[in-house]
Order: C-alpha cells, then structure tokens, then sequence
C-alpha cells in the first residue's frame, strides 16, 4: 500500500540536470517527473547505504584471496596446512558469496524503481532474495563438532527422512504445514527436537490466508538432506 505524499519539497535544477531527469524519466517510461525524481531519490539513497558494505567487501575479498593463494603455495602438504588452507578458501568463497548477495540487492532493486512496480513489493522479494542468499553461505560455514558428530552417528526412520526431504521444498522461506503434502505434525515435531526443521513466521502471501506460521530446515537439516537417510560409512 502507497503512503500518502503530503509533503511538497521544492527545489531548483539547472537545465543540465533538469534534462537528465527527463532522459532518465522518458528512458524508464516513469509517468511523471516527480514520480522520476522520487525513483531517483530511492535508488540513490539505497546506493549510498549499502557503498560501504560494498567497498569493504571487495577488499576483504581481494585479502582473502591473497592469502589463501600464498597458504596453498607455501603448504608442505600436511595435513595441519592443508585444513587450514581449506578453511582459509572456505572463508573465501563466503565472502564471494556476500559480495555477490549484496550486489545483486542492489541491481535488483535498482532495476525494479525503474519500473512501475510498488516499492513495498520491491523490498519484500529483496528480502526473500537474501534469505536465499543466507541459506546457500550458510551451506559453507565449516562443519561444527556437534554436527560432524550427529552426520556420523544419526539416521533417520522413513517418516522422519520424508519429512525432510518435503521441508527442502520450502524454498528459502518458511512455509505452512499445509504446503508440505508428506509431512504431518507428529513427524514434524520430531524433526525440530532433532535440529532438522525450525519455526517461523511464513511469508506475506500465506499469512494474507491466515496461515501465520512456516516451517523450514535448519542449517544441520540442509546437512542432512545432502548426506542421506544414513550416516556414511
């Protein structure tokens, strides 16, 4: 839903920037030069506040990527250099990873103030985009002890594994019990007091149909899913 504009804010342009407004305007087929200057405003202001992170990222990859190269060639190939090289690149690639999230927020959302679309609607796929983005560096973080313990020694009853695999569907988001055909309440229970699934508010669409709470995997549930049914041998 559009706020209501009430405020008049008037400014002076030259001729220059009047024109470049206009272009952009015509350019993006904006109904309205306010409606233009109001677009413009919203990307510049997004820009601006994510520059930073932007600019941080970047060196911090270009760190990481040096000293994961220097690591790798000055191993002796041990086994104590060789985890810490992998995890060095490890650290890499998830930095990769939030360069490439935030990148794409921002050209995503760039292109859709160039269009007629709400600014709410805008932002809520954002959002979704970096729940997205958060499941896949999630799958990269080093595997902690507990979770290497439960991939190693933890299998899984059929009921529960379909159960599972059914959560896998939810696509990054939490999704109401209705949604998932094979998985009942009692089964998934069991799954969130084993870590697998986890509980949430479901997104704008369910909740306009009164279906307040989602259900999704968890970090050690995506783990799972991609190990199998059974600890490997």
């Amino acid at each position: 839903m559009v706020k209501p504009r009430e405020n008049r804010v008037p400014i002076m342009l030259s001729d220059a920037e009047l024109l470049q407004i206009d272009d952009w305007r015509f350019k993006n087929r904006v109904a309205t030069r306010s409606e233009a200057i109001r677009r413009l405003v919203q990307i510049g202001t997004l820009l601006d506040a994510n520059n930073q992170d932007l600019k941080e990222t970047f060196l911090n990859n270009l760190k990481l990527c040096g000293a994961a190269f220097d690591k790798i060639s000055k191993s002796d190939g041990s086994m104590q250099q060789n985890e810490d090289a992998v995890a060095l690149l490890a650290e890499t690639i998830l930095s990769l990873v939030e360069m490439g999230a935030l990148i794409k927020r921002l050209t995503h959302v760039t292109s859709d103030f160039q269009s007629d679309r709400n600014f709410e609607d805008t932002l809520n796929e954002v959002a979704e985009t970096q729940d997205e983005f958060e499941k896949r560096r999630s799958r990269l973080k080093p595997l902690t002890s507990e979770e290497k313990s439960f991939l190693d020694e933890v299998s899984l009853d059929a009921h529960e594994w379909r159960g599972l695999v059914e959560l896998g569907k939810a696509l990054f988001e939490f999704e109401p019990l209705a949604k998932r055909v094979n998985l009942g309440e009692t089964v998934l229970k069991r799954l969130i007091a084993l870590g697998l699934a986890e509980e949430g508010p479901s997104s704008s669409a369910f909740q306009g149909r009164g279906l307040m709470v989602g259900y999704r995997q968890t970090r050690l549930g995506m783990l799972v899913e991609e190990r199998g049914r059974y600890p490997k041998k």
